[in-house]
């Protein structure tokens, strides 16, 4: 093979050495694990020529294969030692059977030649002969052939020459059989990625398993039996196996890794998850069924871009980590709203300020007086608004009052100085000043009212009349009034028409003895 110092995904061929032949050609590939993947074709050896023996020499040397040893004997009427072969390469690469001494026979003189007797053609002539460590010639002898009993391939004869049997009357007599002992097959074991076996230390004819690891599964089969062969190889069909897969690994958030649709002896690596930092190196892991390796020390990234709270907002998002979160609400004196916010893997936080509104304060009892006027309906907190004098009132300080809507504790509350006010006075409308009238509408302020009638001495003449006893009167005392009443505007408002008021004339009736007057009809 040229496989020496090939490297990953390179490929090189197998074939049989001099002096054996392949069943096909085969090629290998090298895996990334350092391991060459490929069936290695089954070797064989090669025949050695046929070799011609002198006459009255048998043997086994028949179809005798590289490394196989066969013997050589003198048959019967033939005298001499039984000779070993081997079935050898030589000096220019060519098989042939070498012995360290070849056999010579010579001829007994014995001229007895054949008896009619039974012959050993029964193949359970001798039972001994049927066992599979045995390679002998003694197939269809005849009565009084000789042949010779050695082991075979595969097997090593523990006495220094074979055993030479002799049919007699149907039976194989001489031996005794040799001692044969299997020799361990020490090439072509099972191989593959992920192959074992048990096939170390089998010999001759015995059987033994390969089958995939314990970190391998089968990709079609299942485990195969090989066999020791008895030119010293196995002889079997390699499993098909490739490295099991590991469950893809399962961490929390703070960690990433590549551990996934790994096979066992690969590796990948677990590190901290963008967001979080390390405590401690990262860390590699080993595919060995399940994944094996120790985990690194993530500590979560701090969010640095804290929201500022002011006045609006309350909440407690300082020093929050990596994937925690904090509620921010609208403070006092706005209306009830909330969101979270969460601390992302950027450092930053991620969520939407709540939407916060100005709350309205409520109504003061301190602006509902008459006198009192404002635009202070519904102020929305930190607003302000004006309070001043109502319609028909006077503001003795010049300076607008300003009110505001303040927080006084958690209460929403409107503040502010009330301004001095008091009703303003009548400047048009009054009654006229005439002699013949009188009136206490001086100073007539809104809301007051007086009233306008006759003067003493005059006496009033219309529809209304007003009884006002213990008045002087032409008609007895009766007198006709007018009421005025300061509206908002400083006007001075009557429903009644102006009294017409004359003069009063005296009594005339005044009679006195001797004394004559002029004053009748006296005004």
């Amino acid at each position: 093979h040229d496989c020496e110092g090939k490297t990953t995904y390179e490929t090189c061929q197998v074939n049989a050495q001099l002096g054996y032949f392949a069943d096909r050609p085969s090629t290998l590939t090298c895996q990334a694990d350092g391991r060459f993947q490929g069936d290695l074709p089954v070797i064989r050896p090669q025949t050695c020529p046929s070799f011609s023996f002198s006459p009255g020499v048998g043997s086994t040397c028949h179809n005798a294969t590289l490394g196989m040893e066969c013997w050589a004997y003198c048959e019967s009427g033939w005298i001499g030692s039984p000779r070993r072969y081997d079935c050898k390469l030589n000096a220019t690469g060519q098989l042939q059977l070498e012995a360290l001494e070849s056999i010579t026979c010579t001829i007994s003189g014995n001229g007895n030649g054949r008896r009619l007797a039974q012959s050993c053609a029964d193949a359970n002539a001798d039972v001994r002969l049927l066992s599979r460590s045995f390679l002998h010639s003694c197939a269809s002898l005849q009565d009084g052939d000789v042949c010779v009993v050695h082991c075979s391939s595969g097997f090593t004869m523990l006495e220094a020459e074979p055993a030479l049997l002799s049919c007699q009357d149907g039976q194989f007599v001489g031996g005794p059989l040799p001692s044969c002992s299997p020799r361990s097959c020490d090439f072509a074991f099972p191989t593959g990625i992920g192959v074992q076996h048990d096939c170390n230390g089998r010999k001759t004819g015995e059987n033994c398993t390969a089958q995939c690891g314990e970190e391998f599964t089968y990709t079609f089969g299942g485990a195969e039996t090989f066999t020791c062969t008895s030119s010293g190889n196995f002889l079997g069909a390699n499993p098909s196996c490739e490295r099991k897969l590991c469950e893809d690994l399962q961490l929390p958030e703070l960690y990433t890794h590549n551990c996934r649709e790994k096979r066992s002896g690969d590796t990948c690596g677990v590190t901290c998850a963008l967001g979080y930092y390390f405590a401690s190196w990262g860390s590699q892991f080993l595919c060995n069924g399940t994944f094996q390796g120790t985990l690194p020390s993530c500590q979560p990234n701090k969010c640095t871009d804290v929201p500022a709270l002011g006045e609006v907002l309350s909440g407690n998002c300082e020093g929050l980590t990596t994937g925690e979160s904090c509620e921010l609400s609208c403070g006092a004196g706005f209306s009830p709203n909330s969101s979270r916010l969460t601390c992302d893997e950027s450092g930053a936080f991620l969520g939407a300020y709540p939407l916060c509104n100005p709350a309205n304060c409520p109504g003061s009892f301190a602006l509902d007086h008459e006198s009192i006027a404002h635009n202070c309906e519904a102020v929305p907190f930190g607003r302000s608004c004006n309070v001043y004098c109502a319609l028909g009132y006077d503001l003795l300080d010049p300076t607008a009052s300003l009110w505001s809507c303040q927080l006084n504790g958690s209460q929403l509350m409107l503040e502010g100085v009330l301004p001095l006010c008091e009703p303003a006075r009548c400047w048009l409308g009054l009654p006229v000043s005439l002699q013949s009238y009188t009136d206490n509408c001086s100073g007539l302020a809104f809301k007051e009212s007086c009233t306008l009638q006759c003067a003493m001495g005059y006496t009033a003449h219309g529809d209304h009349r007003v009884h006002r006893p213990g008045s002087i009167g032409s008609d007895g005392g009766s007198l006709i009034s007018s009421t005025y009443r300061c509206d908002s505007n400083g006007v001075a408002q009557t429903d009644n028409t102006r009294p017409n008021c004359t003069l009063q004339t005296c009594i005339s009736n005044l009679t006195l003895p001797g004394v004559l007057t002029t004053c009748e009809d006296v005004q």
